[in-house]
């Protein structure tokens, strides 16, 4: 039967008291209690009999420390009365990021801003091979990041990238607006969810607001968009059509599973072995009068659930599987 080991709400927090070696098969998780994708997606464990120890990371990060054994590429996750080794797991799910910027004091917030960066050192360094969420949010640091260094891999595999700008000059803002006639879009550059909407002409006198705030401009492609998720080589792919530019805010939109073509298939393969990322959400705009599809970006930490609700369980049964596997 499956269990799950510290995490209030979902089973007895167990684990207590002396270390002792926990049998192998056992999947460690670590994620925030208050993160929902990262809640569902235990929940969706637990259903798929998986037997997962889980590790709060704010607990960890203010409370525990970790034991990182370069030589052995293994590291060890301590708290007072608990211990866990990496080495009594056949498996990870890391849904991890950096938290001390909510610190209530500078103190606490250096603590967390070191232990997470020993936590992603750990991580990296491991020689666990399944593990999700090894590359800890590396591409979602930056969306500029993906046009810099996916931009070969798309040409590469015929899929071609929007035109796009990060910048806070308004002059260059302006030229790259006149350049793109069928279409400009801004939002925001960094890893923070932000809205995307297409600039209209009283947008134009507002440019030298950029100056304090370095925005990215990005062609507009008319068409659906395409998400694809990427477990462990298995794809699963969701077309959302909506009359508004950011279907994420649109009340008035669809859904239809669809089948990726081989190329652009080929091509999440390689984002995932580019990025070390056995689990990515794949962003794509396919162009409505050519039916060219266009690369936006990839997301290392996906918040998944209403693709996985839609299809029925099988993004997060896939991770189980994965996880799981012999």
């Amino acid at each position: 039967m499956a269990s799950s080991r510290l995490y209030p709400g979902l089973c007895n927090t167990g684990g207590q008291g002396n270390f002792k070696a926990l049998p192998m098969r056992k999947i460690l998780c670590i994620g925030s209690s208050v993160d929902r994708t990262f809640r569902y997606t235990l929940h969706r464990f637990l259903e798929e009999s998986l037997d997962i120890v889980v590790v709060d990371l704010a607990e960890l990060l203010i409370c525990g420390s970790i034991d990182l054994d370069w030589r052995r590429q293994s590291f060890s996750i301590n708290f007072a009365k608990r211990r866990w080794s990496i080495d009594d797991f056949s498996a990870a799910y890391v849904r991890a990021y950096d938290i001390s910027a909510g610190a209530p004091d500078s103190i606490t917030g250096t603590r967390c801003a070191n232990t997470f960066i020993k936590l992603a050192t750990a991580i990296r360094v491991s020689k666990l091979e399944r593990i999700i969420g090894r590359s800890l949010d590396l591409s979602n640091l930056s969306k500029i990041f993906h046009s810099i260094q996916l931009t070969s891999i798309a040409r590469l595999n015929g899929i071609r990238t929007p035109r796009t700008i990060v910048t806070n000059s308004p002059e260059s803002a302006a030229q790259f607006i006149a350049e793109n006639k069928q279409g400009v879009i801004c939002k925001g550059a960094s890893a923070f969810k932000s809205t995307a909407r297409l600039l209209e002409e009283s947008d134009f006198l507002r440019l030298k607001l950029i100056e304090r705030c370095p925005t990215l401009f990005q062609q507009y492609i008319f068409g659906p968009d395409v998400r694809v998720h990427t477990v462990g080589g298995k794809s699963f792919a969701e077309a959302i059509f909506s009359s508004d530019v950011d279907y994420r805010f649109s009340k008035n939109k669809s859904h239809a599973v669809v089948e990726v073509p081989r190329y652009v298939d080929n091509f999440c393969a390689q984002i995932g072995a580019e990025l070390d990322c056995a689990f990515l959400g794949i962003d794509f705009k396919v162009a409505q009068n050519t039916g060219e599809w266009y690369f936006l970006e990839a997301n290392s930490m996906p918040a998944y659930q209403g693709y996985d609700r839609r299809a029925e369980g099988a993004i997060s049964k896939a991770l189980a599987n994965y996880l799981g596997a012999d």
